[in-house]
């Protein structure tokens, strides 16, 4: 006959892979599911004709991916606040200048690993007019208070 301690090793043996894989998954409950793999999130930056970013806003958790690959002709990612889309947020995010005549991409890229947080980030090309005028804005994680469309507004001057 097994000893006590035997069958109890036995049992651990059984056992330890369901406890292993309960864990985790209330871990994963608790937190939100934030142990997942980073997304990464493509923008396209101008192009022949296009004073934009492609996709215009995007909506991440931190620790994803943001990939800008800038085109035609030479622009930013320049972080701003809400309230003054076309002015640099001191301290903030800044690419500098990305330029590609010829549009090549892949040749100027730009990654941003979104904070931890959930604030909407602002952001704006600071190359000439491109802000005012063309209304070059990005967003990232736009909310319901701070909405895209008001932003792009401020910026081009239509609303204070």
């Amino acid at each position: 006959m097994k000893s006590m301690a035997t069958i109890s090793f036995y049992l651990y043996l059984l056992m330890a892979p369901l406890l292993s894989c309960a864990l985790a998954t209330n871990l994963q409950a608790r937190d939100g599911g934030s142990h997942r793999p980073a997304q990464v999130h493509k923008v396209q930056v101008g192009g022949p004709n296009i004073f934009a970013y492609t996709p215009s806003f995007v909506f991440a958790k931190p620790g994803d991916i943001i990939l800008f690959d800038f085109l035609q002709l030479n622009h930013t990612l320049t972080q701003s606040s809400f309230k003054e889309p076309c002015t640099p947020l001191p301290g903030g995010i800044d690419s500098g200048f990305k330029p590609n005549p010829m549009g090549v991409r892949g040749l100027q890229t730009f990654e941003l690993k979104v904070p931890p947080g959930d604030d909407p980030l602002w952001f704006f090309c600071r190359q000439g007019r491109h802000c005012s005028d063309l209304g070059m804005v990005f967003a990232i994680n736009p909310n319901v208070e701070k909405d895209f469309t008001t932003f792009f507004a401020r910026a081009k001057g239509l609303i204070p």
